[in-house]
This record gives structure tokens, C-alpha cells and sequence, in this order.
């Protein structure tokens, strides 16, 4: 169930990814750049989060 969440959680981060390339190829670099910024932010937390739940299971 955890490893569903997780790959779940791992996809939505890449769609946001892609969604801000699409922008900046539609609209500019400006609002792609608040996107890619934010899906930036976002991957490194879940990263983050997924290194120190493994370090937690494992004394």
C-alpha cells in the first residue's frame, strides 16, 4: 500500500513537471517558471520525506 502511495505521490510530481514544460512552451517563461518552481519544491519535500521514512525503518 505504501509503495501505491508513493508511486502515486512520484507521478503527480512528474505530470506537474510536464505540465510546466507545455507552458513554457505555450505561454513563456514566466508562468512556467511558478510551476516548475512549485513541482520543484514539492519533489524535493516527497524525496525527502521518502529518504527519512527508510532511515526510520532502518535503526
Amino acid at each position: 500500500m505504501k509503495e501505491a502511495v508513493s508511486f502515486i505521490a512520484f507521478l503527480s510530481g512528474l505530470v506537474l513537471i510536464i505540465t510546466g514544460v507545455a507552458l513554457y512552451w505555450t505561454e513563456g517563461a514566466l508562468s512556467a517558471g511558478k510551476l516548475s518552481v512549485a513541482s520543484g519544491v514539492w519533489l524535493q519535500l516527497f524525496w525527502a520525506s521518502t529518504l527519512q521514512e527508510k532511515s526510520l525503518s532502518n535503526p
